[in-house]
């Protein structure tokens, strides 16, 4: 790619970044319960949750759609739940560590709520793994904060489902994915379900 194309499509990123970060963080605390809500409701209806018995979630933050209502439900299931833990700055590297139903989480190194005991799970056992960031596009590309954990993340566990969570405003149409961005399999906001097609899905993985 040409030096000034590069330059250009990181300032479309940039400004996307920080105008939706913005939005997102406006939004009064009653607005992203009931968005996180009808998001959580939406997800309990997808046929590969029912079936799966290791699924990955994440502590919000900032307004981001919050999955902490499955937590409860999976584990009376006897799913084992987990939770991204940062590992490293450089490189930018996370693992996904199980928790148990009464486990409380701890401010990590970026003021997130993670675990702080236990061993990671083995990435490549997860069958689920709901995904939070800034923008997602209908085709699955995902937009974060640009350092890259989610991304090594998603590259280590192949095989699970990787379902975006997102408020309507942060579907968007599309904009310049950069090498080693990681897509998702689907999209759930607390309107719409958006089967992506950005990987090829074994039947038995797609949402009815």
């Amino acid at each position: 790619m040409h030096e000034a194309v590069a330059e250009d499509d990181r300032t479309q990123r940039e400004v996307l970044r920080r105008s939706l970060r913005e939005r997102r963080a406006a939004l009064s605390t009653p607005s992203v319960r009931a968005a996180s809500d009808a998001v959580c409701a939406s997800a309990l209806t997808l046929p590969p949750l029912a079936r799966a018995r290791r699924v990955a979630l994440y502590a919000a933050t900032r307004g981001e759609i919050d999955p902490v209502e499955l937590r409860a439900g999976l584990h009376q299931r006897g799913v084992e739940v987990a939770y991204p833990r940062v590992v490293s700055s450089e490189p930018p590297v996370v693992e996904f560590v199980a928790v148990a139903p009464d486990e409380l989480l701890a401010p990590g190194r970026f003021g997130i709520l993670e675990p702080h005991g236990g061993p990671a799970l083995d990435a490549t056992e997860l069958d689920l793994i709901l995904v939070p960031g800034i923008a997602f596009s209908r085709s699955g590309h995902r937009l974060g904060f640009g350092r890259g954990y989610y991304d090594r993340a998603l590259a280590a566990a192949p095989r699970a489902l990787r379902v975006g969570l997102c408020h309507e405003f942060q579907l968007v149409d599309s904009w310049p994915p950069r090498a080693g961005d990681e897509a998702v399999d689907l999209v759930l906001t607390p309107r719409e379900r958006v089967l992506t097609r950005a990987r090829p899905l074994a039947f038995e993985e797609v949402p009815s």
